[in-house]
């Protein structure tokens, strides 16, 4: 069985995508190694869940407030999360 997909955009007060924004798990149903990525030039990112389950997602970008956003991961789902900054 592969694990779901969550992904999605990190996204500024306008609408447009913040690049090089660090996305990570702060928490999760099941132990994880302390892994973040960066979004690309348009602010999508894509992270590797192992099982169903509520997580919690971070976010830093440099000139922004940090932000924590929650996702519900069901089966094989994989679920499309646009998580917005608010203005620096």
């Amino acid at each position: 069985m592969r694990p779901a997909i969550v992904s999605g955009r990190v996204v500024g007060p306008d609408g447009r995508g913040v690049a090089g924004a660090s996305v990570y798990f702060v928490h999760a149903p099941v132990a994880l190694p302390d892994i973040a990525q960066r979004t690309g030039p348009d602010g999508r990112f894509s992270l590797g869940v192992p099982v169903a389950g509520r997580y919690r997602i971070g976010v830093n970008a440099p000139g922004w407030p940090a932000r924590e956003q929650d996702v519900e991961v069901g089966g094989l789902t994989s679920p499309l999360v646009d998580i917005y900054l608010d203005a620096p």
